[in-house]
């Protein structure tokens, strides 16, 4: 949502796995060619009901790496798509290599015409800012932010140094959580204190 303007910025598509699964273990043990083809059928299956509106969808930086060219086109071709880089808290562990050699991927993907934001981001992320920089089209700060109460500290120093960059505040639930995000000056929130009476939330 655009708190702002109290309007709908946009939805993010997740897939349900069946009870007793972990999401995060479970994502994490699929190899990066099959979280693409997902992502492909993502795409495809909530498009065809989804049709205007901004959609944001996962994918791991193992993914974004073995994105070939095919699918990058596929991807630039669907329209008002964001994908969000769902373990960007990792990046600061890769060689100066692997972090060009990712980059370089989604400054292809932003050329397709695709946004692509990073997710998850935590205090300690502040020290990839410069990766951030000229490269990502926004940030998803994560939820544990808001309850450990770095989230006004945090988007200080980010509108600081990236002001161009727009801030998301994942996982507001209540009032109280919305009123720490407009004090802190976050512009875009994510959460089920907006309920839609679909499967899709934002």
């Amino acid at each position: 949502m655009d708190i702002n303007r109290g309007c709908l910025y946009g939805y993010e598509v997740l897939s349900v796995l069946q009870p007793g699964y972990s999401a995060e273990t479970w994502f994490n043990q699929q190899s990066s060619g099959y979280m693409i083809n997902l992502l492909r059928i993502q795409i495809e299956s909530v498009r065809s009901v989804v049709t205007t509106e901004r959609l944001f969808f996962n994918l791991s930086i193992d993914g974004f790496v073995h994105l070939s060219e095919e699918d990058i086109r596929f991807i630039g071709a669907q329209h008002n798509i964001c994908l969000e880089v769902s373990d960007f808290s990792l990046l600061k562990y890769f060689s100066a290599a692997s972090r060009s050699r990712f980059i370089s991927q989604v400054m292809k993907v932003r050329r397709s015409g695709v946004d692509v934001w990073v997710d998850d981001f935590s205090l300690e992320d502040l020290m990839s800012m410069d990766d951030i920089r000229n490269n990502f089209d926004g940030i998803k700060l994560a939820r544990s932010e808001l309850l450990q109460g770095y989230l006004n500290h945090e988007a200080k120093i980010l509108v600081k140094h990236l002001p161009d960059v727009p801030l998301l505040i994942e996982g507001i639930e209540n009032e109280n959580d919305l009123q720490q995000a407009v004090s802190a000056g976050v512009g875009l929130g994510q959460g089920y204190f907006w309920r839609e009476s679909n499967l899709f939330v934002m």
